[in-house]
């Protein structure tokens, strides 16, 4: 599973601030995305489990004994009554909880950790994708997601088990009070009916709840059918659906939550005061003049890049280009080291300039730079960015060039 590009900067960046000597390690970012996926098969075992939960619970929830009656709406407490508690709980802890807070996640947290250590994983690693992912409000909404989900989960599993329950038993609906009236039965009914009544299921009739009132000799196959098919719909619209959107709504909450955090550990480099002009794409010699607010870099097109030159892509996280022969990638400590030992002066470095800079890449690049005859800027995102960097840490004008896409 391939890591988005700004997570890519943010991990650079949370190890860098507190873990610098990971940087080296070749297979960071592969043991980074073991992590996610351990994140992501903990969460998927969490909704399995309570999946199972459901389908488990609602069968004792219809048991009814040797006489087959139940109780209609005590049996509709059961099915949505937890639900709908912890759904109140969930929302009045919206309004009570910092707005900064995630501490919902620390058992979450400490689960991946210990598992993490079980599997040998690095600390480091670890302790980034819980900054990257599990904090602040980025983990208030993932805690949001995984409890919808598993309720979602508990109460799709209790629906299906309840269908195949009354699919396979012959019951009896029925209702019995002490307090209430037919005529306070019927209102609530009535109440309850709105949603499922949209889509197309029954409402019940003063007269099916006549008919359901405990002690009534036989009760007919419709009213039987009609509260069925009634207690599945408000299951599946008042438990299921209700809990599906609130997962929707976290999840976007989550991943605007967790841009935001990225954003904030990779700030944006400040806007380059760089004017580009075009130069001659064969004039490799070309120079310009830096002023107060104006520096010259050049722009070049792939197809006069001359052949006879060795290119070597940078940090690349997109399709290779087509139209050069691609010498390696250097991507980690030990490729990185492989090129700097290489003093041919025919070395062309491509930089990936949708990704930003940072200070590892920076680092290296100012040690390549005395062996790299040209370091072109692949793409838009980041141009000026980068080319304000390299300028700012001595690297000659002339060097850099951007490679525009035609």
């Amino acid at each position: 599973m391939p890591l988005a590009r700004q997570e890519q900067s943010a991990l650079k960046a949370s190890l860098e601030q507190h873990h610098p000597s990971s940087l080296a390690d070749a297979g960071v970012y592969d043991s980074y995305t073991k992590v996610v996926g351990l994140g992501n098969g903990l969460q998927l075992l969490l909704i399995g489990l309570f999946t199972i939960m459901g389908a488990v619970a609602a069968p004792i929830s219809f048991g009814s004994g040797t006489d087959q009656a139940l109780n209609i709406f005590w049996l509709l407490v059961i099915l949505l009554g937890a639900h709908l508690v912890s759904l109140l709980i969930w929302l009045a802890s919206l309004a009570t909880q910092s707005p900064r807070g995630g501490g919902q996640l620390q058992w979450f947290s400490l689960l991946l950790d210990k598992v993490g250590r079980a599997l040998r994983l690095p600390k480091p690693v670890l302790e980034s994708f819980i900054q990257l992912r599990l904090r602040g409000r980025t983990g208030r909404w993932l805690m949001g997601r995984l409890v919808h989900s598993c309720w979602t989960g508990y109460l799709l599993g209790g629906l299906c088990s309840a269908l195949l329950f009354l699919m396979t038993h012959q019951v009896q609906f029925v209702w019995e009070t002490t307090l209430l009236t037919q005529q306070d039965f019927y209102q609530v009914s009535q109440w309850l009916s709105v949603l499922p009544s949209m889509i197309g299921a029954p409402m019940p009739t003063l007269s099916d709840i006549q008919m359901s009132q405990i002690g009534v000799a036989e009760q007919s196959d419709s009213v039987r059918q009609m509260w069925g098919l009634w207690l599945l719909s408000c299951v599946l619209l008042y438990g299921v659906l209700v809990r599906l959107l609130f997962t929707a709504l976290s999840h976007v909450l989550y991943r605007s939550a967790r841009q935001s955090l990225w954003q904030q550990l990779v700030p944006s480099a400040p806007k380059a005061r760089y004017q580009s002009r075009i130069l001659d794409a064969d004039n490799t010699s070309a120079t310009t003049t830096p002023t107060m607010t104006q520096t010259a870099v050049a722009d070049a097109a792939p197809a006069p890049l001359p052949q006879d030159s060795r290119y070597f892509l940078f940090e690349w996280s997109k399709a290779e280009p087509t139209n050069i022969e691609v010498t390696a990638r250097v991507e980690d400590a030990a490729s990185q080291q492989a090129y700097l030992q290489d003093q041919a002066s025919d070395k062309v470095l491509v930089l990936d300039a949708e990704n930003s800079p940072d200070r590892g890449s920076l680092r290296f690049i100012k040690q390549a730079v005395p062996s790299t005859h040209t370091i072109y800027l692949h793409g838009q995102t980041f141009v000026e960015a980068w080319t304000q960097a390299l300028l700012e840490r001595g690297v000659d004008a002339a060097q850099i060039r951007h490679w525009k896409d035609v």
